[in-house]
C-alpha cells in the first residue's frame, strides 16, 4: 500500500494504492490557516508529563491534540486574541501549533520557553516564527532572542542586509527602516523551578485558527458569501447614504435602507460565529432523536446561540441611532437629526443642544429595553455567567 497526493487549485487530492489500483481518493482542501493567537503557561506537579498538562491548562490548549509544525507565518495570517482563538478551538481538535517548551525540577532554577515573531509588510508574503527554551534566562532575555532569531530569518529572505554581530536592538532598527518588516514581537514564559523540587513546565505558542470556523455550518455557503461580505462590510455606513438617496429619494425607505445595512453585519457575523462554536455533542445528540433539520434549528441552533446573536444585536443598536442621525442630517427636512443640524445652522445653540440631550436620552431608554428583553429572553445564560464568575 502507497500513497499518492496530487495538489489542485482549491484541495490537496490524496490517493491510497493497493496492488497498483486506487482504492479510496479524497479531496482534501488546502490548510493555510487565516488566523493565529498566542498563548502561554506554567504547571507545576511531581510528574514531568502531568507539568506538562497543567501548563498545557494554563494556556487553554489541553482540551486540544496538538502537531507541531515548520515555523512559517502565513501571509495574510491575522492575529486575534487569545479569547477569540480560544472559542473557535473544539475538544479533540487537531491543532497545528507553532510552540516551544521546558522542564526542570531542580529548586529555584530559572526556565523560559518563548515563541519569537516576524512579519513582513508586505501581506503576500509569508512572515517567520521561532522557537526558542533556555536555563537562566528572563522573560526579557529568552523573548528577544527568539524575537531575534525570527526577524533575521525573515531579513535574510527579504534581502535585508544586516551585520549579524550587531546587538538585536540596532538589527531591529534596520529591519524596520528597511520598510519591509512591519513587526516582530515575542510570547515568552518564564518561571523559577519548585523549591520543594516538583516538576516545572514553562509552554508558549503561536496556534493557527483553521480556515471556514466564521460562517455557519457549510463551508460551501462560506466560499461563496465570503467575498461579498468582506467587500461590502469595510464600507463606511456615510458613503451609502448617496446611493440609497439615488434609489429610494428622501423618503423613509433610504433610512431603513442605511440603517439595515449598517447593522446587519455585526448581528451577521455575531451569529455565524454562535453557530460555528456549537457544541458539536448537541447536534449529534439532536441526530440521534432524529430531528428534523427545521428541528435542529429550532430547538437546538438557535437556543444555543442565541447568546451571541444578543451581543450582535447590542452592538448594533448605537449603530441604529447613529445612522438615523446621520441620515436626516444628510437627506430629510424632519426628524431630531435634521432638528439638530437646523439649530446648528440657525445659531440656536439651546436648541442644539437640547436635541443632543434627547439624543442621549433615547440611547440610554433603549438601551435599559434592551436589557430587559434581554433578561426575559435568556434568563439561563445570566444565571451560568453569575455562576462562572462566583465558582
Amino acid at each position: 500500500m502507497h500513497y499518492l497526493a496530487s495538489e489542485g487549485v482549491d484541495s490537496v487530492k490524496l490517493m491510497i494504492f493497493v496492488g497498483g489500483q486506487a482504492i479510496i481518493c479524497y479531496d482534501l482542501p488546502k490548510m493555510v490557516p487565516n488566523k493565529i493567537f498566542y498563548t502561554k503557561g506554567v504547571g507545576v506537579h511531581k510528574e514531568k508529563l502531568a507539568s506538562f498538562e497543567m501548563a498545557l491548562r494554563a494556556a487553554g490548549l489541553a482540551h486540544c491534540n496538538l502537531v507541531l509544525v515548520s515555523s512559517i507565518f502565513p501571509p495574510g495570517c491575522k492575529v486575534v486574541s487569545k479569547e477569540e482563538g480560544l472559542k473557535a478551538l473544539k475538544p479533540g481538535q487537531i491543532v497545528f501549533a507553532v510552540y516551544d517548551r521546558e522542564s526542570n525540577n531542580e529548586p529555584n532554577r530559572l526556565i523560559a520557553a518563548s515563541v519569537g515573531v516576524a512579519i513582513p509588510a508586505d501581506a503576500s508574503v509569508h512572515g517567520y516564527l521561532s522557537e526558542h527554551h533556555s536555563f537562566g534566562e528572563t522573560d526579557e532575555k529568552a523573548g528577544e532572542y527568539a524575537e531575534d532569531l525570527a526577524a533575521s530569518m525573515l531579513a535574510t529572505t527579504l534581502g535585508i542586509e544586516f551585520d549579524p554581530e550587531l546587538d538585536w536592538d540596532e538589527r531591529e532598527q534596520i529591519f524596520k527602516m528597511s520598510g519591509k518588516i512591519v513587526r516582530t514581537t515575542n510570547i515568552t514564559q518564564s518561571a523559577v523551578g519548585n523549591k520543594d523540587g516538583l516538576w516545572t513546565t514553562v509552554f508558549a505558542a503561536a496556534v493557527f485558527i483553521p480556515l471556514g470556523i466564521l460562517m455557519g455550518l457549510s463551508e460551501r455557503i462560506y466560499r461563496t458569501l465570503e467575498v461579498i461580505v468582506e467587500m461590502l462590510r469595510p464600507l463606511p455606513p456615510p458613503v451609502m447614504i448617496p446611493v440609497a438617496l439615488l434609489f429610494f429619494g428622501l423618503e423613509d425607505e433610504m433610512k431603513i435602507f442605511v440603517i439595515f445595512f449598517s447593522c446587519a453585519w455585526p448581528i451577521l457575523l455575531n451569529t455565524v460565529d454562535g453557530v460555528r462554536n456549537l457544541d458539536w455533542v448537541l447536534l449529534n445528540t439532536a441526530r440521534t432523536f432524529r430531528l428534523s433539520p427545521a428541528g435542529t434549528i429550532w430547538r437546538i441552533i438557535l437556543p444555543a446561540a442565541s447568546p451571541q446573536i444578543i451581543t450582535g444585536l447590542r452592538v448594533s443598536l448605537p449603530i441604529m441611532l447613529i445612522l438615523v442621525v446621520i441620515s436626516e442630517m444628510v437627506g430629510s427636512t424632519d426628524g431630531i437629526g435634521y432638528f439638530i443640524l437646523d439649530a446648528q445652522r440657525r445659531f440656536r445653540v439651546p436648541q442644539m443642544y437640547a436635541g443632543m440631550l434627547a439624543l442621549a436620552i433615547l440611547g440610554y431608554v433603549l438601551n435599559q429595553l434592551f436589557n430587559l428583553l434581554h433578561r426575559r429572553l435568556l434568563p439561563w445564560h445570566r444565571g451560568m455567567m453569575r455562576r462562572r464568575d462566583e465558582g
